[in-house]
C-alpha cells in the first residue's frame, strides 16, 4: 500500500515539476517581450515620466530632459570611459565602491558629484 501512495506522490511530484518549469518558461517569455518596452506620459505634476525602465518612472520637466539631452553625447562618452560602471541593478551589487581601480573617472569639463 505504501508502495501505491509512493507512487501516486511521486507522479504527482512530477506534474507539479512540470507545471513549474512552464511556468518559469512563460514568467520569462512575459518578462523579455516587456523588459525595453519603454512608455512616455506626462505625470500629474506636468512632468515627462519615462515608464519601463525601472520600477518606478523617471520623471523630470521638459527644461529638464531638455538639459540632459543636450549633454547626451558626453554622458555616452563619460559611460565608455568607465567601462566598470554597472550597467544594470544586478551589476550594481557586486560594484565595489571602495575601491580605487573602479572608480568612476570623470571627463574634462564636468563636475563630479561623489562625497
Amino acid at each position: 500500500m505504501t508502495k501505491d501512495i509512493n507512487h501516486l506522490i511521486d507522479e504527482e511530484l512530477e506534474v507539479l515539476r512540470a507545471e513549474n518549469k512552464a511556468l518559469k518558461e512563460a514568467n520569462l517569455n512575459l518578462q523579455a517581450q516587456h523588459a525595453h518596452k519603454l512608455v512616455l506620459r506626462a505625470t500629474a505634476k506636468g512632468c515627462v515620466g519615462v515608464y519601463g525602465l525601472r520600477k518606478f518612472a523617471i520623471s523630470a520637466y521638459a527644461s529638464e530632459w531638455e538639459a540632459i539631452l543636450k549633454i547626451s553625447d558626453q554622458i555616452q562618452a563619460f559611460i565608455k570611459a568607465n567601462p566598470t560602471l554597472p550597467r544594470n541593478e544586478d551589476d550594481s551589487r557586486k560594484w565595489v565602491v571602495n575601491h580605487p581601480e573602479l572608480q568612476p573617472k570623470p571627463l574634462q569639463g564636468l563636475r563630479s558629484y561623489a562625497a
